[in-house]
Order: C-alpha cells, then structure tokens, then sequence
C-alpha cells in the first residue's frame, strides 16, 4: 500500500504493508530510530509519537492509519544547535538516563505542553504515566517539564496535512485489504459482505497482532466515518459515537458534567497515548470482562444503537454481551 503522510514537517510516501506497525515503517523504512521497540503493547511509551497533535504509541497503530496525517518524531523536535525547550530542560535538569526511554518521555512532554502551556505536578505526571524509564529518576523527569514548561516554547506539529484525504492507494502485493469508508451506510455495506475484522482503535488488534495470535485478510477500519464521532444531545440524553477516541471524552464538559462516572471510569482507560486511539465503542464490542467503560454504561442504563444494512435497532446496554468476548 502506498501511503502518504506529513512526517516531521516534510512530506514522504512510502510502499509497506498496510498492518505494518508504524514505529517500523519509522525504523525500517525511513530511518528514524529515535522511536523504540519497547513492550510492544503500548505499555511503556519507548515508541511515542505525536500524530496529529496527540501522543500515541507507535507499536499499536497499522501503518495505513498514518495515511494523510501528521506525524512527529523526537527526530523532529530541535537540533544540537537549537534543541527543543523540553530537550534542553531534560539535560538542564539531569533527566536524560539511558537514549531507550527518554525518546518516549521528551515526546509525552511536548505533547502536554502543546495542550497545556502551565500544568501542575500531578498533571505532568498524569501525562507521563504511560511511559516508563528503566534507569529510574522520575523526579528529574518531572521537574524538567517544570522547567520547560517556565520556557517560551515554539511550535510543534503545527504542519497542515498533505492536501485533501484521499485513500491510500492499494499494491498488487498488500498482504491485507483495507477498507477505509466515511459513511456509515459504506461501512455497514463491506461488514455485510463479511470477512472483515473491525477496527476502532487497534489499541487491542495491535497487540494481537504483534503476539500473532491474530492475522487478519481485511479490515474495515471505522477511523473516518464521521458519523461514528463526538458527543451531542439528544433530547434528555448524550449520544456518543462509536468511534469517538477516550481522549475526546475526556475533553468534553457535558461527559465530565452529566456522565461523572463515565468520565472516570475513561480515565483509567490507559494513558495518554492508549487514550488518544481508544474507542468507547471498541471497549463494547470487544466483549472483554475487564472493559473499564461497560461498568458506568450499565450503571447509567445505556443503550446501544446498532447499525447493518439491514437498519438501526436499539437495545438496553446490559442485553448487548452474552458470554465471554460474545455479544449479539
């Protein structure tokens, strides 16, 4: 698959393989090795990168999923002559250890300064805790984003896209197909052809994947139906799309106001970067016991609308599961 994308502020396309892992396609196939191979499940942050604006880690997203976006690697953030304000509080403050985890953790940091130009201690340590450093000295750590944070910043991951969306272009030799609808109705015509896995996220696909307990021939990845994203009132209720990342709930006053439960069940839901991937509607459909967002969904009475091509039904959210990862 030919996939085009904005990478640290230049413009690339490459030919991979659509389920590639991005932080390969980084590695292998354009030379940036800033970003590691850490857990390998979006554990420990080695791999982090800011796509779009948002921390994710690298060793969970497909590499079609990069197609018309903006990628940022610690490649891209400052030279040796004129090093990012995080990087140089990182050497200013002794938080640079070993070059494995400090990847990961100057690119948490500039992704919570882009968001938030002042946070406070238990914020920046909200923000790093999905990254681990094997040699320790978390303390320094925090305290150089204090210090950046008190330090003019520049921009960061500003770069528009590469032009308009348009699907990425398929090769005679891709190892799977990739269905990428924007509609709704698009979507629910490929599932009803069948032989497709459905992506929300791939936060947990991609683990599969990476363990090979899992190979999938074609997805239907539901990232760009707009349909399926945000929040909006309904009459007495909130309608959340299927699609809408944990990150977007977290950010929304009327979940943090109406849904106080749901908002923190969210937050438990990983860390910023699982956050910035994660769906509501994957965290259901999985059919996982430990779901932390079904528990609130119960406890509030939710309901589930669900779509095929055959229509919409509705039902309560507490009939939708009927065994171990099996729903209706």
């Amino acid at each position: 698959m030919k996939i085009a994308f904005t990478i640290n502020g230049e413009r690339r396309t490459v030919e991979v393989q659509p389920l590639k892992r991005l932080l390969d396609v980084l590695r292998e196939d354009l030379g940036l090795t800033g970003a590691k191979e850490g857990c390998g499940e979006g554990e420990c942050g080695a791999c982090a990168v800011i796509l779009d604006g948002r921390l994710v880690d690298s060793c969970l997203l497909p590499a079609y999923r990069a197609h018309g976006r903006v990628v940022r690697t610690v490649e891209g953030l400052g030279t040796p002559e004129r090093p990012d304000p995080v990087q140089s509080a990182f050497v200013a403050e002794g938080a640079v250890q070993c070059g494995y985890c400090i990847p990961g953790l100057v690119m948490a940091s500039r992704a919570l300064l882009d968001e938030e130009a002042a946070p406070s201690r238990p914020r920046i340590r909200e923000a790093l805790a999905g990254n681990l450093c094997r040699c320790t000295g978390y303390q320094r750590v925090v305290q150089a984003v204090e210090t950046a944070a008190r330090t003019p910043q520049r921009a960061c991951g500003a770069e528009p896209p590469p032009g308009p969306w348009s699907p990425p272009t398929a090769s005679p030799g891709d190892d799977v197909r990739v269905h990428l609808p924007a509609t709704l109705r698009d979507a629910c015509e490929v599932l009803a052809r069948g032989g497709v896995t459905v992506v929300g996220g791939a936060t947990d696909l991609g683990v599969l994947m990476h363990e090979e307990i899992v190979a999938p021939r074609a997805v239907l990845d539901l990232s760009r139906v707009a349909e399926l994203h945000g929040v909006r009132r309904e009459g007495g209720a909130l309608v959340i799309g299927a699609a809408t990342p944990y990150a977007d709930l977290l950010r929304d006053e009327d979940v943090a106001r109406d849904l106080p439960c749901l908002h923190a069940a969210v937050r438990t839901v990983g860390a910023p970067a699982i956050q910035s991937l994660g769906t509501l509607g994957g965290n259901l459909a999985n059919g996982s016991p430990g779901a932390d967002a079904v528990p609130p969904l119960l406890v509030l009475g939710a309901r589930l609308r669900l779509a095929s091509r055959a229509g919409v039904r509705e039902i309560a959210a507490d009939a939708f599961f009927t065994g171990y990862r099996a729903t209706v």
